[in-house]
């Protein structure tokens, strides 16, 4: 989310049309592989198979809330108990970050404050459809109602 339209604008008075491929975010964090040959065709480079496109930091939840509260601000008995236990440095905290956490995405507005933002910048989006098409530099639109995900 945010407002595109002033800064597109600013890059294509500096840079010729054909320079500049306005594309979203979310499509290329949702499906990589899907927009890597888009990608390639406007660089206009050869399709080379693309890099496996594997989440690295991948964003978890806690899947126990309590446990969480519990890990997250260890009590002075708890941190004295894990140095006497002598299995740190043994390669378990990824596993065992793995077991108690679930892949998510993290947002910490409602939906209703992520609506609100939503509204506020969809005039200022809905306008950047046209100034790339006036310029004639690649767009690539999000599905209608995606905008600003």
């Amino acid at each position: 989310m945010g407002a595109f339209k002033n800064q597109v604008e600013r890059y294509l008075a500096l840079f010729p049309a054909g320079q500049v491929l306005v594309a979203w975010m979310a499509d290329w964090q949702d499906d990589p592989a899907r927009f890597h040959p888009r990608l390639q065709d406007f660089l206009d480079i050869a399709h080379d198979p693309p890099p496996p496109f594997e989440k690295v930091n991948e964003a978890r939840l806690w899947r126990i809330g309590w446990l969480a509260t519990l890990l997250v601000n260890a009590p002075d008995w708890l941190v004295q108990l894990k140095g006497r236990t002598g299995l740190q440095g043994r390669g378990l905290a990824m596993p065992l970050r793995r077991l108690i956490t679930r892949p998510g995405k993290v947002s910490h507005a409602s939906e209703a404050l992520r609506a609100e933002i939503r509204d506020f910048f969809a005039t200022d989006n809905a306008r950047l459809p046209d100034i790339v098409a006036k310029a004639g530099a690649g767009y690539e639109p999000t599905p209608a109602g995606e905008l600003g995900r």
